[in-house]
This record gives C-alpha cells, sequence and structure tokens, in this order.
C-alpha cells in the first residue's frame, strides 16, 4: 500500500511540475495572431501548399489545390477570441471582388454553370486620382448560410495609406492575386495561377 501511494505521489508531483512548466511557457512565449491563424488551418490535417496572412494578421486563407479546398480562417483583433477557420471545396465559391474605398475595383461572380467576369477598368482609373487610401477589402462570396461574404482587408492597421506608400502597393498586389486566385477557381482552370499563389 505504501508503494503504492509513493507512485501516486510521485505521478501527482510530476504531472503538476508539467503542467507549472507548460503554463509558465506559454505566458513567456505567448502565441501570435499569425500562429493562431496557422494553428486554426492545421485543425484540418490538410496541408495547404499556398497559404496567405493579410498585412493586419486578421484573417488566412489556404489553398489544396489537389484536393479542391479553400480554407479561409479569421482572428479578430478587437476581442481577444480564439482564431477559427472554416474548410470549403472550390464549388462552394461564388465570387469575389475587390473593393477599395467603397468603389469595386474588379469583380468576378458565378452563377450556375455561367462564369462571369467583370474588370471595370473605368473605375480603376477614376480611382488613380484619390491619393488617401482608407480601405481595400476583399470579398470572397461564399455558397453558404452562416458566413456568405468574408470581408478581408488587405490593409494594415494605421489608415489611412497614400497610394505611393510601399505598403499600399503590397497590400493590393497580395489582394489583386487572391482575386485572381478565384477567378481560377470559378473558372475552373486551376493549374495555371494556383502555382504562381505562395
Amino acid at each position: 500500500m505504501l508503494i503504492f501511494m509513493m507512485y501516486l505521489f510521485t505521478f501527482t508531483g510530476v504531472s503538476l511540475l508539467l503542467l507549472a512548466a507548460s503554463i509558465k511557457l506559454k505566458l513567456l512565449f505567448p502565441l501570435t495572431s499569425h500562429n493562431k491563424l496557422i494553428v486554426a488551418v492545421s485543425t484540418f490535417h490538410l496541408k495547404f501548399p499556398k497559404r496567405m496572412i493579410t498585412p493586419n494578421k486578421t484573417h488566412i486563407i489556404a489553398i489544396h489545390d489537389s484536393a479542391k479546398k479553400i480554407a479561409i480562417g479569421t482572428y479578430p483583433s478587437s476581442l481577444p477570441k480564439k482564431a477559427s477557420a472554416v474548410l470549403y471545396s472550390f464549388d462552394e465559391i461564388m465570387g469575389s471582388e475587390i473593393v477599395e474605398n467603397a468603389l469595386t475595383l474588379t469583380k468576378a461572380t458565378k452563377t450556375s454553370r455561367l462564369s462571369r467576369i467583370v474588370f471595370n477598368n473605368e473605375i480603376t482609373a477614376a480611382t488613380d486620382n484619390i491619393e488617401d487610401i482608407s480601405e481595400l477589402i476583399l470579398k470572397i462570396y461564399i455558397k453558404s448560410i452562416e458566413t456568405p461574404v468574408y470581408c478581408i482587408s488587405f490593409l494594415p492597421g494605421e489608415l489611412p495609406l497614400q497610394k505611393s506608400d510601399a505598403r499600399y502597393t503590397q497590400a493590393f498586389s497580395d489582394a489583386l492575386e487572391l482575386h485572381r486566385l478565384v477567378i481560377e477557381i470559378l473558372t475552373n482552370d486551376n493549374s495555371s495561377s494556383l502555382n504562381a499563389f505562395t
């Protein structure tokens, strides 16, 4: 009986020490929003070779082209919540558009079996004169009742940005690359641009 009690107390003591050490490590090295987004996507047990995290670290978009899956993860920066992600098949993607300062720059949609792609060059030319950019959003439309649209901001936290700012140029380039990927998903010709997405 004494031997059993000795093993029980030893096991309990070691368990408490390990628990205390793990809590101490979490306090010393907390997960960043970047890591929380990656952890949220990793719950699907798929290796996503193509991932993009927005500059403000609120969204992650992960692509698995051979499985025809896209994972969209969100991490609300305003509330200390856990990052979450949802997995969709390519056929659930209904369209996307890039919105800058409440103007649609480019849009692609899928209706039943017909894919439509509209590039609005007139609006793009009209916004070239605007210098202060306070909104750059990529909207992804999903065939889902819970979340029919994701509004993904590509601007970093400091607003507004000038069009000449390198951060704006990079953010617009990232949004355009993801929009092009959605176009490839909509037209079911994923082979070329999926390889360009990193």
